[in-house]
């Protein structure tokens, strides 16, 4: 809130404060993910974690697991936990961004 103040102080509404904050909040995690997997050994477990995803969607559509469906497999998967925590990051900044600088 200490950033955005100054934009407050130019009469900006709250609701566009709110969506910088999102915005900033948003560069800020994506910049994190994006250095982090730059470091050998987690760049390492996220292939891991994506081949895990690969194998459970071809055993998933009843396919043998061998190297050729699993290679086939989407690397997405819909009940993946780190996608689930992406998605409620971004969905709660994005439901508090109006609100910004609002007491309840």
């Amino acid at each position: 809130q200490v950033l955005l103040e100054p934009l407050r102080g130019r009469g900006w509404p709250l609701w566009q404060v709110g969506l910088v904050d999102f915005a900033l909040r948003l560069s800020i995690f994506s910049g994190y993910i994006l250095l982090v997997s730059r470091m050998r050994h987690v760049h390492r477990v996220f292939q891991y974690h994506g081949a895990e995803h690969k194998a459970i969607n071809a055993l998933e559509a009843g396919d043998p697991l061998t190297v050729e469906n699993v290679s086939r497999a989407s690397r997405l998967h819909p009940r993946c936990g780190t996608s689930f925590l992406v998605i409620v990051i971004f969905l709660s900044v994005l439901a508090v961004s109006p609100f910004y600088g609002q007491s309840l």
